[in-house]
């Protein structure tokens, strides 16, 4: 029978017993005379006098998913005449089906910034025509496997993983978010490589997520036909999706942002073309968020070309199939390094079996022995956890981005099946209480979306180095707000369902298993508890020094330089407007905000325990510069005016503890200087001599750069206390290479031009000197004429008068 004919429902109704039977489902007729007996439910159910020969559009709805139709549409034999007008039969209730590429027809299924009548200020036209693209290819070429691999677990085809990577589609590539690996490149809706963005990237990974729900599996879109309804979709499940490059995510990011030029060029081209794959391997059985605890470990051969890496990792996504591997590893104690391993015969790994599909490849790695060439480490020895920490955050993004979207589906699949399903007369969605469910998901789902894309947009404006430091924070907890969203959404959503939603297969089975795979949402990336204390300590690190409260500024300085005692500091604490400084003349109160133009914000102060007298060191960010004005701009402050005498004394101090001492000082037996590297080895030793160990000083001075000042002196009070004190080699690069070019000579003046970035000399007018006095204790003029103001008590302090205190 030809599958265009036409049949009315009279003709229909005649065949309405075993062997002859006939039914209509959404307009279609079907022959199931043959079929009736493979029923699951048995003969029994289709022979009822309300299926069998009738329309029985309604309860086949109510009981299954409309890929059914799909699967079994070699039964349908033709389509149900059209009703004429005249005729007063009711009206049929037609049903919309999925159709590949187009939006869902349910309120809030898809994000805002797709609906037709509502703008974004985030996405252009651009991001519209990738998404387009993007959901022709996922729904027409990828939902057929997965459906059937997320069930029997096996790993996406190569095909279709090469067919990701060809040059038409590069999804691969554009899955690790914009770079210079897409530059050149014309992706698909002719989005160019140069200007794909985070949102682009985002765009591709939830096209992605919308065929892979937790457990993948086909659902349909099957809501009454109203007049507004724009065409349906049809959406699968998830873990299958990770088989395809998921390990890919989360384990190029450190070749793409740390590997030299030949590592990239030997590994990238066959991992983006889907022909080899890469995993990142840090969780181990006893080291999961706890990144310090890693005990893998590398050890360095003799010849120093080779290390060897023993030890074992955990639930390594795409780990068992997998030809690289991502790897933190211990190369010392203290040290903990992110390398490449390859796969040879001295990698093992075996599956492991998860609540989720098999199809992620998720393994037990073991390293028993395995050569790795030194050059395979990233980011310097010693430096895996910067590497780590930079690529958490994108891979956290990710995974939001996948949250926000599952949670949407759950929703949408929930919301569809309110509106069939019939308890005690009427539909469930009629049932406030329903109702009530539904509004808490809607407020989390969209909450959720405007968050992440808030998120995304800075993104766009941060360099990857920034990210790291402000959204680190931000981003742990926008995880842990969207995995808990989908904690809740899931629970609400299993009570709609009914048993339905804690029964594998059938209506409910995309409900079902993201129930049982949600709680990998909380933990992956990083458990939730962890990461909400993340959020919560990054915020509160302005408080962390404990100087003064967050609203206040502090300014750091010497304790009577002029005077050459440089054994102590005091801090001078600006509240808001009001200044208030302790001395033998009493309290003065100074009004004028305007006048204190310059001050350094909490957050660039730290306080080193362990020194003589409990002193307070000030740690210069970036620039050797002593002052910043509200604003935050760098404003240039003179070179320091120091007693020979009085250098030699604080740095004595620090070293041997004895101010009055007069032998040679043994730097090699100071504590942690053999862990300085070379450069600050050969600088310390010349320091010492050049300004501890000189006695020739022709006129007892010397200048020197204030930044230089506070980092030599930080870095020399490290190598007596050890640990307890900040590494100089993490001080600001900038401070190093100036402490580095800087020289000492006792009886040599230095000249502006021996420093750069426009450092100044004292000026020689008296009133301007004053002003630059006073800016050792925090006080700065916008026009140097304001220090005609300066009360004569002022002049006292900066001359010599008794020590300002803290107030």
């Amino acid at each position: 029978m030809a599958k265009d004919t036409q049949y009315s429902l009279e003709q229909v109704q005649q065949h309405n017993k075993e062997g002859d039977l006939w039914l209509v489902v959404n307009g279609n007729v079907y022959d199931l005379s043959k079929f009736a007996e493979l029923h699951p439910g048995g003969a029994g159910v289709l022979l009822a006098r309300e299926i069998a020969g009738q329309d029985a559009s309604e309860p086949f709805f109510s009981l299954h998913r409309s890929d059914v139709l799909t699967k079994y549409d070699r039964l349908r034999i033709g389509r149900l005449a059209p009703v004429k007008a005249s005729e007063s039969a009711p009206k049929r209730k037609e049903y919309l089906l999925p159709v590949d590429g187009e939006l869902s027809p349910v309120p809030h299924a898809e994000p805002d910034w797709l609906h037709p009548k509502l703008f974004s200020p985030y996405y252009s036209p651009s991001h519209r025509a990738l998404q387009t693209s993007m959901r022709d290819f996922f729904d027409s070429r990828v939902r057929a496997e997965a459906q059937e691999f997320e069930l029997s677990g096996e790993r996406p085809t190569r095909k279709l993983v090469e067919l990701m990577g060809t040059p038409e589609w590069d999804i691969h590539a554009m899955r690790m978010g914009p770079g210079r690996h897409l530059h050149g490149k014309t992706l698909p809706g002719g989005v160019r490589g140069e200007n794909f963005d985070y949102f682009h990237e985002l765009v591709v990974v939830q096209e992605m997520c919308r065929v892979g729900a937790p457990g993948l599996q086909a659902y349909s879109s099957f809501l009454p036909v109203t007049p507004s309804s724009p065409p349906g979709l049809s959406t699968t499940g998830t873990q299958y999706m990770a088989g395809l490059q998921a390990g890919m995510v989360i384990g190029l990011p450190p070749v793409l942002n740390f590997a030299g030029e030949e590592m990239r060029n030997r590994i990238l081209p066959d991992i983006l073309a889907g022909k080899k794959f890469i995993s990142l391997a840090i969780s181990e059985p006893h080291a999961g968020s706890d990144v310090q605890g890693i005990h893998t470990t590398a050890t360095l051969l003799d010849d120093g070309k080779y290390y060897t890496v023993k030890g074992q990792k955990k639930w390594i996504t795409n780990g068992h199939f997998s030809d690289y591997f991502m790897t933190a590893v211990r190369t010392g104690p203290n040290s903990l390094s992110m390398m490449l391993i390859e796969r040879d015969d001295n990698v093992e790994t075996r599956k492991i079996k998860t609540s989720y599909s098999a199809s992620a490849g998720t393994a037990y790695v073991f390293f028993e022995g395995v050569k790795v060439p030194v050059e395979n480490v990233l980011g310097g020895v010693g430096n895996g956890l910067k590497v780590i920490l930079s690529n958490f955050n994108h891979e956290r993004w990710v995974i939001c981005v996948r949250i926000a979207r599952y949670n949407r589906l759950i929703y949408e699949e929930t919301f569809k099946w309110a509106h069939l399903r019939m308890s005690a007369g009427k539909r469930l969605i009629d049932n406030a209480v329903v109702r009530a469910k539904f509004a808490k998901m809607i407020a989390k789902i969209d909450a959720g979306q405007t968050w992440l894309e808030h998120i995304t947009y800075q993104m766009t404006k941060l360099s990857y180095a920034e990210q790291s430091q402000a959204l680190a924070g931000p981003m742990a907890l926008l995880k842990y707000y969207l995995a808990r969203c989908g904690r809740e959404i899931s629970d609400d959503a299993v009570q709609i369902w009914g048993g339905r939603g804690i029964t594998q297969g059938g209506m409910g089975r995309l409900i079902e298993q993201h129930q049982r795979t949600f709680h990998f949402d909380t933990l992956l990336g990083g458990a939730d508890e962890v990461l909400a204390d993340l959020g919560v300590r990054q915020a509160s690190k302005p408080a962390d020094f404990n100087l003064a409260k967050m609203s206040e500024r502090a300014v750091v300085v010497p304790d009577r330089m002029l005077n050459g005692d440089c054994s102590n500091f005091t801090i001078v604490v600006i509240n808001q407007h009001v200044l208030n400084i302790w001395h033998e003349h009493g309290l003065v109160h100074w009004q004028t905000a305007g006048s204190l133009h310059k001050t350094i914000a909490i957050s660039d102060i730290a306080i080193i325990e362990g020194w003589p007298l409990g002193e307070v060191m000030q740690l210069f960010p970036d620039s050797p510069d002593i002052h910043r004005d509200w604003s935050g701009k760098i404003q240039l402050f003179s070179l320091f005016d120091l007693s020979a005498e009085g250098f030699k004394r604080i740095l004595k101090t620090l070293i041997v503890e004895n101010p009055d001492a007069t032998e040679d000082v043994d730097l090699s037996n100071l504590h942690g200087f053999q862990n300085l590297s070379k450069d600050l080895q050969e600088f310390v030793a010349a320091y010492a001599k050049e300004v501890l160990n000189n006695e020739t000083s022709t006129d007892g001075s010397v200048r020197v750069a204030p930044g230089t000042l506070m980092s030599t002196i930080a870095l020399l009070a490290r190598l007596r206390h050890g640990p307890s004190l900040p590494d100089p080699r993490r001080l600001p690069r900038r401070l190093t290479e100036l402490a580095l070019r800087a020289r000492f000579e006792d009886s040599v003046h230095t000249t502006a031009a021996d420093f750069p970035h426009g450092w100044e000399l004292p000026t020689a007018t008296a009133l301007e000197a004053a002003v630059e006095k006073a800016q050792l204790y925090g006080y700065a003029f916008a026009d140097p004429a304001e220090a005609a103001t300066l009360p004569a008590h002022v002049a006292e302090i900066v001359e010599g008068a008794p020590t300002p205190r803290l107030s």
